[in-house]
């Protein structure tokens, strides 16, 4: 991959900032004073941010901390964390490779970047603890919660398939547009290829999770409100029926 030119993305990161609160600018001259390496990623790198869209930056130092808000979500990372496969197998890793601007340093580990089969482990399991949650917790959840819960799903389906086909994870305003054009008519096996490829969790779980599918294709062909619909899936313990649903802890994003 051609990777753009560091001098011609000198300025990146003070327009950036402008865009940030007092705060929020602390933070990141904070973390340039101790970076080496500093790549911008995300929507705003692939120009395809909204104007409520946060400001992703990697940087790589000794002593960088993490910090998150609103406006700027903050990714350190140590050079040895960076220079390990834990980081260069990893989904965000491929993601910044792919699609990330570098603002500052050689980067050179970038190099080394091959996605991790434990990337794709890591993303199976969290779909199956979400496919567990809506299902547990259905009847508690207000419907646009359902909605945002099924999105969230949605989109982790996306990416575990991009990821089973070794491609880079896209922003996520990609993922939707690419939801928008790619669904029509066909069963959820079919378009979410990615859920016959899990290895990990019981079979009750990811049947959870492939009718966690059908019930995404179906909402977005508007046949079946999401706030209407009479859930009762079967399991190996037998039907999950609203009688068994506990109280909503929070949603995955």
């Amino acid at each position: 991959m051609t990777r753009t030119s560091t001098t011609r993305n000198s300025d990146l990161l003070a327009g950036f900032a402008c865009l940030l609160s007092p705060k929020d600018r602390e933070a990141l001259n904070d973390a340039l004073t101790h970076a080496e390496d500093v790549i911008v990623f995300g929507s705003r790198a692939a120009e395809v941010n909204s104007k409520a869209s946060d400001v992703d930056i990697l940087c790589v130092g000794e002593s960088v901390r993490r910090y998150k808000s609103d406006q700027l979500d903050l990714v350190a990372r140590t050079p040895n964390e960076i220079a390990g496969a834990k980081w260069l197998g990893s989904e965000l890793a491929n993601h910044v490779l792919a699609y990330g601007i570098v603002a500052r340093g050689a980067s050179q580990w970038r190099d080394d970047i091959r996605l991790a089969e434990a990337a794709i482990i890591h993303k199976e399991s969290r779909l199956l603890a979400l496919a567990d949650g809506l299902w547990t917790y259905w009847d508690r959840l207000h419907p646009e919660i359902r909605k945002q819960y099924l999105t969230t799903i949605r989109r982790e389906l996306q990416r575990l398939q991009l990821l089973g086909d070794n491609i880079a994870v896209p922003p996520t305003p990609l993922l939707d547009r690419s939801w928008e054009k790619k669904i029509g008519a066909g069963p959820a096996e079919v378009w979410l290829t990615g859920i016959g490829r899990i290895r990990t969790g019981s079979m009750a779980t990811r049947e959870r999770l492939l009718r966690t599918a059908d019930l995404i294709l179906r909402n977005r062909r508007n046949t079946s409100p999401i706030a209407s619909l009479d859930v009762s899936f079967s399991s190996a313990t037998g039907p999950i029926t609203s009688d068994s649903f506990g109280i909503f802890g929070g949603v995955g994003n």
